[in-house]
């Protein structure tokens, strides 16, 4: 049996040729706990077709949507996924301000989860996968910060990573968010006074789970 849930959308981002969708509950203006609908395929993105909503935008950062889903597919630290529902369009309720947001935060957390356990490792980016287990929940909102956006050339491609600090960790991590990559497109730094993070623990690649920047929410994204 299908159930719904209202959501706020914290993020939309680029995974696999796909989307990663991901979101708090909202509940009379109260935010809940994280969701992310997913795909039946093998590495649960959703295609971009699968996020128009019922006004025929898609859906994106800051949308509160009510979203129909079939079953919920926990696998391992990733315990919000949900299979989405593949012929209920995603309802359009509204916009959430970035001051709204800021009631939202998980800034209670003592770090964002742990960093590299080598001796010596200044790997924050990263998780081992042996240390994974003790987790149950890989998607975290947090700030504001002062951000740092890097954008550089790699293997003939461009890469984005925010540079930010949190409960005194200095944290380098790649950027997935495509509002990202199309506000800064160019090679160099940027500096961002004041975002909002949604940040995402990532499927095991081999030894590690990679902490990503799945969206940057800054107050130039509201909408409405």
């Amino acid at each position: 049996m299908t159930y719904q849930r209202t959501i706020v959308c914290l993020s939309a981002s680029v995974r696999n040729g796909g989307r990663c969708v991901a979101g708090k509950m909202l509940e009379q203006g109260k935010f809940g706990e994280w969701v992310r609908p997913v795909s039946q395929g093998p590495n649960y993105s959703l295609p971009c077709t699968m996020l128009s909503k019922d006004n025929g935008e898609r859906a994106d950062v800051l949308d509160v949507l009510t979203v129909t889903l079939e079953r919920p597919v926990p696998v391992d630290h990733q315990t919000e996924n949900h299979v989405v529902s593949n012929d209920v369009e995603w309802i359009h309720k509204g916009y959430l301000s970035y001051g709204q947001l800021l009631h939202g935060l998980d800034n209670d957390i003592p770090s964002l989860w742990l960093t590299d356990t080598k001796p010596n490792s200044k790997n924050t980016d990263r998780v081992a996968l042996i240390d994974i287990n003790q987790f149950q929940r890989s998607l975290l909102l947090a700030g504001p910060f002062l951000l740092e956006i890097r954008v550089a050339r790699k293997y003939g491609k461009k890469k984005w990573r925010g540079l930010f600090d949190f409960k005194g960790t200095s944290y380098n991590l790649a950027i997935t968010d495509p509002w990202v990559s199309s506000e800064f497109a160019k090679v160099g730094t940027y500096k961002v006074e004041e975002a909002i993070l949604c940040i995402s623990l990532a499927e095991p690649y081999g030894n590690y789970c990679y902490k990503l920047i799945a969206a940057v929410i800054v107050q130039q994204r509201e909408r409405g």
